[in-house]
């Protein structure tokens, strides 16, 4: 029973202890500080705490700036439509529904203010139709047009959300962003997102910062700070905080 006890507190111990961050990846944890925030994730992870990468790119396009060195713990793509173990092990994800992502995809190849949609298959892109699409792309050709497609796309299916990067348009099931992917991800490995840091440089990144620790990079969107606890240079300064 001493024996029992005594690894129960240890446990009580290291868990209370154990940190998370999330990351958004790119002009977050992929800048030219990417040595430095490497280092220090590995640092904080070999103490037995927790990384995640949230991105918004899907696990083909994010694999090749994965760097070898970088120890994460698990990898929220699509915005939160895929989460994958550190060995690419797929957890979960949530797809478009057929019939509409087939729909929006044909508006989308219509439409002059986009161009070349892609279906979004999580591992590739396909640029014919293909069903269990996880996302849809489009390159903006004219932005203020493409932001009228969008919000006409988004009142005519209510079963899908949507939102312009700094070159894209992407549309998503509408249960996905990066906030459920954090909160998919907790429910799975029993951790208390409220507990979570997260930090991210863009409006994509205010669903994970308004339900968490949420700090925004110095250079972020000014909507993102609105919902922020704190600022930082960069990861590394963050974790290095912790």
């Amino acid at each position: 029973m001493e024996v029992f006890i005594f690894f129960k507190l240890v446990y009580n111990i290291v868990g209370d202890s154990m940190k998370m961050v999330v990351s958004d990846f790119d002009k977050t944890l992929f800048t030219l500080d990417y040595d430095k925030n490497i280092e220090a994730v590995n640092k904080f992870v070999a103490r037995g705490n927790i990384f995640v990468i949230a991105t918004g790119r899907n696990l083909v396009s994010i694999k090749p700036d994965l760097d070898e060195k970088l120890n994460f713990s698990y990898l929220i793509c699509n915005d939160g439509g895929a989460i994958y173990d550190n060995n690419f092990n797929v957890l979960y994800r949530k797809d478009i529904d057929d019939d509409v992502s087939l729909e929006v995809f044909d508006i989308l190849k219509k439409a002059a203010s986009v161009g070349g949609p892609l279906i979004d298959l999580t591992e590739g892109y396909c640029d014919v139709y293909a069903k269990a699409a996880n996302a849809i792309v489009a390159r903006i050709i004219d932005e203020e047009k493409a932001a009228i497609l969008l919000d006409k796309i988004l009142l005519k299916y209510p079963l899908v959300m949507g939102y312009m990067s700094d070159n894209w348009v992407n549309i998503d099931d509408i249960s996905v962003n990066k906030g459920n992917g954090v909160k998919k991800l907790c429910e799975i490995i029993n951790y208390n997102y409220a507990d979570v840091y997260a930090v991210g440089d863009n409006i994509n990144d205010i669903s994970m910062c308004s339900i968490c620790h949420g700090i925004a990079m110095e250079n972020g969107q000014s909507s993102l700070k609105d919902v922020c606890e704190d600022t930082c240079k960069n990861v590394a300064e963050l974790i290095n905080r912790l």
